[in-house]
């Protein structure tokens, strides 16, 4: 017999199960980029984030392959995070504030090969599209992807609505990458960093120890998810059950 107890690896999808369990009917409250505020319980945000995994499938998206995020703090880029999460896709949080070039240069570096991105922050990128040397697929982060002029854009609400709901999360190295997050206001170019599922496990147990939080609290992200993962309060949140409260565009 082994001499271990418990023994199991440090994966972000453990957390993640355990509370859309416990509280399938907590509240996630979003305002979007038009200003509409969209309420989900955690439970049909699961729905939602098993489709999305399933999604990504399609887009022959697996373990180790990289989509971008150039979006504000809402649903579906929590939704995001929890796909990529629990299915081992790197989800690289592009910051919206960088130059141009250096939008290009981390995308390239990063080698993103699907972008998710909010309607209003396509023009940033449309110029820069042919430019960018892996990036098969464009994903408008809402109903209609009419409006841009990135090359084959389909929205989000198309790409998940006939999904199959994905089964059992897959066993994942804990020590595989899940997000990467490049640094801004440095000398040269932006820096990349990956985060590991067990680092941000230890990360999401040892900020909770630091500010400890419950299902009764609401917390509102008020760093962007582009930033550092939101300084890990996107997983916290999710971890204790507790309402989240994203701001959109313009806090």
């Amino acid at each position: 017999m082994p001499p271990h107890m418990m023994d199991f690896p440090l994966l972000l999808s453990t957390l993640y199960d355990h509370s859309t369990r416990i509280y399938p009917n907590q509240e996630i409250v979003s305002v979007e980029a038009d200003g509409s505020i969209w309420r989900n319980t955690y439970a049909e945000t699961d729905a939602r984030v098993r489709k999305l995994a399933s999604a990504l499938q399609s887009l022959g998206l697996g373990q180790g392959d990289v989509l971008g995020t150039f979006a504000w703090n809402n649903q579906r880029h929590h939704e995001l995070y929890w796909a990529t999460a629990n299915t081992g896709v790197i989800c690289h949080t592009l910051n919206i504030r960088l130059f141009p070039d250096q939008l290009e240069y981390i995308i390239n570096h990063g080698q993103d090969q699907v972008i998710f991105i909010d309607p209003n922050l396509a023009p940033a990128l449309e110029p820069m599209a042919d430019k960018l040397s892996d990036v098969r697929q464009w994903v408008i982060m809402g109903s209609d992807a009419s409006a841009t002029s990135l090359p084959g854009a389909i929205s989000y609400e198309d790409l998940i609505a006939d999904q199959e709901p994905f089964g059992e999360w897959p066993t994942l190295d804990e020590r595989s990458p899940h997000m990467y997050c490049y640094t801004s206001g440095t000398t040269g170019n932006p820096k990349g960093v990956a985060y590991t599922q067990r680092s941000t496990y230890l990360h999401t147990l040892s900020g909770l120890i630091m500010k400890p939080m419950m299902p009764t609290d609401n917390m509102l992200p008020v760093v962007p998810m582009f930033h550092a993962a939101a300084w890990g309060y996107p997983f916290m949140a999710t971890t204790v059950g507790a309402k989240l409260t994203y701001p959109g565009p313009d806090l």
